[in-house]
């Protein structure tokens, strides 16, 4: 669905601005989590649709497919700055150790345990935080959906759990606690939740869900939430808010209706810039801060170079990589 893409694109120009801009108020961190919304959804419809079609799911067949999206795009851009990287790196052991984190996805854990782990490469938290839960997701889904009984109640289930992560991180943040990066993937359960809701009513809904004011209230809960987190500086609610908006977004443009909204995220450049959504993600915030190291300056003052630099960079790297990685995810399917 091109309206997916555009959602994606909403999610990335909100991050893009939020980092070009550092340190000015403006909360489109929040963007991630529309990602992790839709990320939750689309991974989970790709594994019921196998578990439809075939019976059983391959956790091999997965993890090959998931190895083949992810690492060729992430790696080139690695080996690409790697040496700028170290040439202005206020710490080369720092430096080659955020890599090494990133390349395994463990950034996310290193920042929990310090907030300095990472600086160049610290936005790869959010694919560790992925990666770390697709790790867990689908032999879980697999016992969802071998048990009829657990089978019944998964969509409330799968939903309490996402809704308990993120009212955590509230209750955490209201009590002066350090952010929980872990906690935020409450948006990739309510991703998941969705996906096994339509599952179970064939694809289609009706009633509310339909409705094109239940895409406008999403939206508007988004532009809340964005508002909030760039006013108060906090960050938790404004995630709770997102991911609630994104999945009633969501849930309209997968209920087969063709609202307003869903026209105008099918709007071509939103549609292009969802697509190479992940490349620029990977691109813009190192060159941001490698630029910065370079020439001695704050990162907001070489944004105007770095933003269309990073635009490039991604058309680029998508366009010469995604043939060979559709061939790569081919051959995992075989």
């Amino acid at each position: 669905m091109p309206s997916l893409d555009g959602l994606r694109a909403v999610g990335i120009i909100l991050v893009f601005v939020h980092h070009l801009i550092t340190p000015l108020p403006f909360g489109g961190a929040v963007g991630v989590d529309i990602f992790f919304v839709l990320s939750g959804y689309l991974i989970t419809s790709i594994l019921l649709r196998e578990y439809d079609r075939l019976g059983r799911i391959s956790l091999r067949r997965f993890y090959l497919r998931r190895a083949a999206r992810l690492y060729p795009a992430l790696l080139t851009v690695m080996v690409i700055l790697f040496v700028p990287g170290l040439l202005f790196a206020p710490s080369i052991k720092a430096y080659l150790i955020e890599n090494a984190l990133a390349a395994t996805y463990t950034t996310p854990i290193a920042l929990q345990v310090s907030d300095t782990a990472a600086w160049a490469w610290r936005h790869t938290w959010s694919l560790g935080i992925e990666e770390m839960f697709y790790l867990l997701w689908p032999v879980l889904l697999i016992g969802v959906l071998t048990q009829k009984r657990v089978r019944a109640h998964a969509v409330l289930g799968v939903t309490c759990i996402g809704l308990i992560l993120l009212a955590a991180g509230v209750a955490l943040e209201a009590a002066g606690e350090p952010e929980s990066l872990l906690l935020r993937s409450g948006g990739l359960f309510l991703g998941c939740a969705l996906a096994l809701r339509t599952m179970r009513s064939s694809g289609r809904a009706g009633g509310w869900v339909s409705s094109s004011k239940t895409a406008w209230i999403g939206a508007s809960i988004i532009l809340g939430a964005v508002v909030l987190a760039s006013m108060d500086g906090v960050l938790a609610l404004p995630v709770l808010l997102t991911v609630l908006g994104s999945t009633a977004i969501l849930a309209h443009i997968t209920s087969g209706s063709h609202g307003q909204l869903a026209r105008l995220l099918s709007w071509a450049p939103l549609t292009y810039t969802g697509k190479i959504s992940y490349e620029l993600y990977l691109w813009h915030y190192p060159l941001l801060i490698i630029s910065s190291w370079a020439l001695d300056a704050d990162p907001l003052s070489v944004a105007i170079v770095v933003g269309p630099l990073s635009i490039v960079a991604a058309a680029t790297t998508h366009h010469v990589l995604t043939p060979w990685v559709e061939r790569l995810k081919s051959r995992a399917s075989a």
